[in-house]
């Protein structure tokens, strides 16, 4: 409990510009995780089939490879066709309230 305390002591110390007690800097923000781009979309099903498509016609790498690939893509993008992306757990909770209710 003490060493917790602390440490928010330090903290609060080198919020304020304050050095920390123990004369040790605090470690500093890595800035390189703030400078990561953001994941890319989503494909659909469509899209997952156009790129599929794009891998069956590749003629730079090896044709099992290129097939192997294709045929992953068209495996996901039926298994995104047959559910539905999922609903929030508030949607799902409204929806089956209503249904009992009779609404």
């Amino acid at each position: 409990m003490l060493c917790m305390f602390r440490i928010v002591v330090q903290e609060k110390r080198a919020f304020a510009g304050e050095p920390p007690s123990s004369g040790a800097p605090l470690p500093q923000a890595n800035k390189a995780l703030s400078t990561i781009d953001p994941p890319p979309a989503r494909l659909t099903s469509l899209q997952l089939r156009e790129v599929s498509a794009q891998w069956r016609l590749r003629s730079d790498i090896d044709p099992q490879t290129a097939s192997r690939v294709a045929d992953v893509l068209d495996w996901l993008a039926a298994k995104r066709e047959a559910h539905p992306p999922a609903r929030s757990a508030a949607h799902q909770l409204r929806a089956s309230l209503s249904q009992w209710m009779g609404f």
